[in-house]
């Protein structure tokens, strides 16, 4: 009965010592968690004191959450600074033109010829036309990122509509003496677009060739759903391949001639909205190519994932 009585005794001392250790243990981890969102930006963990089986899932878990957390924060902080210098580009781009026309408004004040009264109000024009093509281009831009945008999808002939939209460019592609050359001819690549906004993406992407492009412009289409537009880039080593298409970013650092960069995203964004993929590469020649990848459709109007 005694040795009984002992053996319980033991047993019991045994679990409230390894209770307290638990509760020790608990208590160890609140403050590493403590300690790990006081210093903030760490790889720190949590680790489970004294290896309690216990206490192993619950610091797992825990782990799982910081890290999810550490994710998250890395993620905000890039939206933060991509909304910062977004901010940047546009004030400096609004602010570039405004403080031309207002510094030659003041010119007209000075004791001033005629001759030079008309180039001042000339420049004064040209700089409130490109102010408005900034201001359009913003607007613009949130017009086709809003969600639940009505498209008028239908059956579109993509080499048809791109050489309508070449039409469109002639004299300036002539004006700049690039050629446009074709490549790999198809018959018919058909697709499944919104018309209009498939011409506006288009208009996007030869604005773009002729603010920056020399030289040459190379168009092919083949069978397998694939559009590619390339040129030579005169600015090759200035381009960040990368951000080609994020909001804002133009090549042209100084930002004078209104390069705002919209031209690509926009077109990346309405060819998404209408389930097509573009991808941009600067290849080892030295050429700039964009490349849309097309949603091909059966000819009973079911989609097909294009996977190449």
């Amino acid at each position: 009965m005694n040795v009984l009585l002992i053996g319980i005794v033991v047993a019991l001392v045994v679990l409230l010592y390894r209770y307290r250790l638990l509760l020790k243990g608990v208590e160890q981890i609140r403050k590493q968690m403590v300690t790990i969102h006081e210093i903030g930006e760490t790889n720190q963990l949590v680790t489970n004191p004294h290896n309690f089986s216990e206490l192993e899932k619950m610091v797992r878990e825990i782990n799982i959450f910081l890290l999810e957390s550490k994710k998250h924060y890395a993620h905000f902080q890039e939206i933060e600074q991509e909304l910062k210098e977004q901010i940047t580009n546009v004030s400096h781009d609004l602010r570039t033109p405004l403080a031309s026309i207002i510094g030659y408004f003041e010119l007209m004040n000075d004791d001033i010829t005629t001759n030079e009264q008309e180039q001042y109000l000339d420049i004064i024009k040209k700089r409130a036309k490109l102010l408005q093509q900034l201001i359009d281009n913003y607007y613009n831009l949130v017009q086709v990122e809003l969600e639940g945008q009505e498209l008028q999808m239908s059956s579109v002939n993509v080499i048809n509509l791109l050489n309508d939209v070449l039409a469109i460019f002639y004299y300036d592609f002539s004006d700049k003496k690039m050629i446009i050359e074709f490549e790999e001819k198809t018959a018919e690549l058909t697709v499944l677009a919104d018309e209009q906004l498939l011409q506006r993406v288009f208009v996007n992407l030869f604005q773009n060739v002729l603010k920056h492009g020399s030289d040459a412009c190379v168009i092919s289409h083949n069978s397998d759903g694939r559009t590619t537009i390339k040129n030579k880039f005169k600015t090759t080593s200035q381009i960040e391949i990368e951000k080609i298409f994020n909001r804002l970013y133009s090549v042209d650092k100084t930002r004078n001639n209104g390069n705002t960069g919209i031209g690509l995203t926009i077109a990346q964004v309405l060819l998404e909205k209408m389930g097509h993929k573009i991808r941009a590469e600067l290849t080892e020649d030295s050429w700039f190519l964009i490349e849309i990848i097309w949603q091909l459709y059966s000819k009973t109007g079911d989609y097909f994932k294009n996977k190449r």
